[in-house]
């Protein structure tokens, strides 16, 4: 892996805490889960490149997809897992 940009697990970890900040006011587990339910797409890099795609669903599903390019070409990654609200 190039060291150009983060890794995916640590662009998904700073996507939620800023989702979470973003948030304003919840009136609990269920106001702040709403906001944070979505689909967000980014891409990172200048000699590499990073494109990625991170899916939260309602019943607590996520899906994060995505592409590394760089000089030896592109493969593509995809992770599943869950998520959830702590102390909100």
């Amino acid at each position: 892996m190039n060291n150009d940009y983060p890794s995916p697990r640590t662009l998904i970890a700073a996507s939620l805490v800023a989702a979470a900040g973003c948030a304003t006011a919840p009136t609990g587990y269920g106001a702040l889960a709403q906001r944070l339910v979505g689909k967000w797409s980014y891409v990172l890099g200048s000699s590499s490149r990073l494109e990625q795609t991170m899916e939260l669903d309602a019943d607590g599903g996520m899906l994060v997809t995505g592409v590394r390019h760089d000089r030896h070409g592109s493969s593509g990654f995809a992770y599943r897992g869950r998520w959830r609200v702590e102390d909100g």
